[in-house]
């Protein structure tokens, strides 16, 4: 038997088109998606990351968006986390600085009125002078104290001294 191969060679050929188009949309249709599913990583880790880049930068009142409860949700969640600490301890430092230097002001104003008193008197009252000079040791004792303890405190936070607990 002698057949042609000609009508063989039609259906390879249409069919081997067929694959090659299927083929040619299944890679654009990769490639579209792979496109939209990147961006859904890069976008919001973009966005976190110029957030976290604004906060480094000072601004630490600026707060990410968390759009989903994923990964990058939570990385948002933590962002917030720190920079509400962050604030919460500038206030803290803030307010200490404030009641540091009222709680100096008192005695420094206290030696300062008795100064002044006894440089006025001029040895006529010897009791209100050593009443004067008592109230002026103990107030410098009061601040020599305050000192030390701001000291120690600097040294704490600082991480040069460390507390050692016993019963």
């Amino acid at each position: 038997f002698i057949s042609t191969l000609k009508d063989v060679d039609e259906d390879v050929n249409s069919v081997s088109r067929i694959f090659i188009i299927i083929g040619a949309v299944v890679t654009v249709i990769s490639v579209i998606l792979s496109f939209l599913l990147s961006n859904t990583i890069v976008i919001p880790l973009k966005k976190v990351t110029d957030v976290a880049a604004r906060m480094a930068s000072g601004d630490i009142h600026v707060r990410s968006t968390k759009k989903y409860n994923d990964e990058i949700g939570k990385l948002s969640d933590t962002l917030n986390y720190l920079a509400d600490e962050i604030d919460k301890r500038d206030r803290m430092k803030n307010e200490f600085i404030s009641s540091i230097s009222h709680e100096l002001r008192t005695p420094l104003t206290s030696i300062k009125g008795w100064a002044v008193t006894l440089k006025e008197l001029q040895g006529e009252d010897r009791e209100l002078q050593d009443t004067g000079l008592d109230i002026i040791e103990k107030e410098c004792d009061r601040l020599t104290a305050m000192v030390a303890e701001l000291l120690d405190f600097s040294r704490l936070v600082s991480g040069k001294l460390t507390i050692r607990k016993e019963r």
